[in-house]
């Protein structure tokens, strides 16, 4: 099951990244056949990949539901994205999907943990990143876009800034891995904004979609490398990361 959910993640996004290869090129349209026989099986495949490796596991402080639904709110904006018209909807189906991100990942003791260290300075760079952004494109955008871009700005800085504090309170390795699936998916985001604010983007549809495909992936590897969950009470963090922060304090 582990290898076959492994293939056919693969073969889809490779041949979904093909395709938005000639996308990019002008060789076919956005909404053309081998972009709708791919681009919507991307997070089908992608959550029976996880659900392959987590086989009803419960790993220490992630909600597994939240996830799968984020996955499934991110399959139907895939398909909004595609059809003409449906922007706006896809872009709500994905800022559903960040708050399932931020509530299936974040825990309030992280909050805790990261407010008591000074690696909490880095989310400044997530808010120099988002200026840089609105700086670029906020002149290009018609006044109702610019409403629907700031609101969604707002959710996908809300995962990355979420990933972050996470990775910050554990210090563990599946945490670093989610953290760079959102950083990935924040800047595919990125590139769609600077894309319709019609900035020049060479390869753009091919960026976007390679960004994507890969953020999507490494918070699903993340999650599906956490450690299990530990004995009720304990809370979750891990106890050796927690005692280095203390010694160092």
């Amino acid at each position: 099951m582990r290898n076959a959910t492994s293939v056919l993640l693969a073969t889809v996004s490779l041949a979904c990244l093909v395709a938005y290869v000639f996308v990019s090129t002008g060789a076919i349209d956005r909404d053309s056949l081998p972009v709708w026989g791919t681009k919507p099986l991307l997070m089908p495949a992608l959550l029976a990949w996880l659900h392959a490796r987590l086989r009803g596991r419960r790993v220490a402080e992630v909600r597994t539901a939240g996830i799968y639904a984020a996955l499934v709110l991110c399959g139907a904006g895939d398909v909004c994205l595609i059809r003409p018209g449906t922007f706006l909807l896809g872009a709500a189906a994905f800022g559903l999907a960040h708050l399932c991100y931020v509530g299936s990942l974040l825990r309030l003791r992280h909050v805790r943990a990261a407010l008591a260290s000074w690696e909490i300075l880095g989310l400044l760079a997530l808010v120099a990143y988002a200026y840089l952004v609105a700086a670029l494109v906020k002149d290009r955008l018609e006044s109702a876009k610019q409403i629907a871009f700031a609101a969604y700005g707002a959710f996908v800085l809300a995962t990355a800034a979420s990933a972050f504090v996470r990775f910050v309170a554990r210090g563990d390795r599946s945490s670093a891995t989610i953290l760079a699936g959102a950083a990935l998916f924040l800047q595919s985001d990125s590139l769609i904004a600077v894309r319709v604010a019609t900035l020049p983007l060479p390869l753009g549809p091919f960026a976007v979609m390679a960004t994507y495909v890969a953020g999507q992936f490494l918070i699903a590897r993340g999650v599906a490398t956490t450690p299990d969950a530990t004995e009720p009470g304990t809370g979750g963090i891990l106890p050796g990361h927690e005692r280095s922060r203390s010694s160092a304090g």
